[in-house]
């Protein structure tokens, strides 16, 4: 049985509320803070209405706050997306109007640049004091595995489309991280991917679902390879995600215990780093379906020939995926859900996506893409 990552983090503030929880842009959270702060904010989301398959819009920066507006959107229920505050008008108004999020929760600074139609805006700086004021006891929990939990906007063919993924998904990446990687509270993880992006997931809640620390690069840091490796090091990060270039270029002071890199073609035993491990996979399977050339976050990967059977060694085939990292499919678009996922036909058994690209399994069993979709760092 999955225990929820909300249940988890529950469990850690009861534990060690003092515990650091979070920290960037000047501020640190604990566990304690964390929960009390994100239950206010879940019961103000409730009484907005948001509930199961209820979306919110996060139109927030990176940040400690992210992580208490997140999870207080699950305590409610809902679901959240987080796409980049500063998109062109016209990009950002169609990925709120296509995700119809009722509710949207912002930062001063943020919001006066944005053109938001939602119903309920919660801008933080303005709302925070009362709406964090009621973080008594916590909501019944509100989430099942089976209910949209995270949808991600991926840009493809000059427009955004919406990925829809349920908490069983997060839960399974959150639960193969730990076993992968040995994750434990003494952590500390670093996270510089866009908030809206799946990469975000893996930095952000393994590591709170473990009671490990999460640390937030501000914008500047997170724009700049070399500003980004001394933070790094600077903040005694043990658990990292950084683009490959970076990775191999050595690590001054503390290197990381391990980093994971968008480098598709690398194999695990390519040491750049203490530990550094290749990532691979489009955004419909958490973009992680393969780690160091093996499936990864719950995934299971088929090299298929034209008929449908695995391909030889070293030949090349289109690339399936299945597994819990598998979308529910993509918000709005029955009709290209059906087309790009199915059922997996081995004992397994649940969904399966055709990525439509190509790739080839090596002597050693890995997985190799020949023609992999270029990642945010590349």
């Amino acid at each position: 049985m999955q225990i929820s990552i909300v249940d988890r983090i529950r469990a850690r503030a009861a534990k060690a509320p003092d515990a650091l929880a979070a920290s960037g842009g000047g501020s640190r959270l604990s566990y304690g803070e964390l929960d009390r702060r994100s239950n206010g904010l879940a019961r103000w989301l409730s009484a907005k209405g948001v509930r199961a398959e209820v979306p919110v819009a996060l139109l927030m920066e990176p940040s400690p706050d992210f992580a208490v507006a997140a999870l207080a959107v699950w305590k409610a229920g809902g679901a959240y997306l987080s796409p980049d505050p500063s998109l062109p008008d016209g990009e950002l108004g169609s990925i709120l109007d296509d995700a119809a999020a009722p509710v949207a929760i912002t930062h001063r600074r943020l919001a006066a640049g944005i053109g938001i139609d939602s119903r309920f805006l919660a801008d933080l700086d303005v709302a925070g004091p009362e709406i964090f004021r009621d973080s008594g006891t916590p909501l019944p929990a509100a989430c099942a595995p089976d209910d949209l939990a995270f949808i991600a906007y991926a840009a493809e063919a000059g427009r955004y489309r919406g990925i829809e993924f349920n908490h069983r998904s997060l839960t399974g990446m959150v639960d193969w991280h730990h076993r992968a990687f040995g994750v434990t509270s003494m952590d500390r993880a670093s996270q510089s991917a866009p908030a809206g992006a799946c990469e975000s997931l893996w930095e952000i809640w393994p590591y709170l679902a473990a009671g490990a620390s999460v640390h937030f690069a501000e914008e500047g840091i997170r724009n700049s390879p070399a500003l980004l490796r001394s933070w790094i090091s600077a903040e005694r990060i043990t658990a990292a995600f950084a683009p490959s270039g970076l990775a191999a270029a050595g690590w001054p002071g503390h290197p990381p215990r391990f980093v994971l890199t968008p480098a598709a073609g690398r194999s695990a035993q390519d040491s750049m780093a203490p530990l550094t491990v290749a990532t691979y996979g489009p955004p419909e399977c958490l973009s992680m379906a393969l780690c160091g050339g093996e499936a990864a976050a719950g995934s299971r990967v088929y090299v298929l020939d034209e008929n449908m059977y695995p391909a030889e060694l070293g030949v090349e085939g289109d690339l399936y995926v299945a597994g819990t990292a598998v979308a529910r499919g993509y918000r709005n678009a029955p009709g290209l859900t059906a087309m790009k996922f199915g059922p997996d036909s081995s004992p397994a058994g649940g969904r399966c996506f055709k990525t439509g690209e190509r790739a080839r399994v090596l002597p050693n069993g890995r997985v190799q893409p020949v023609d992999g979709r270029p990642s945010w760092l590349n």
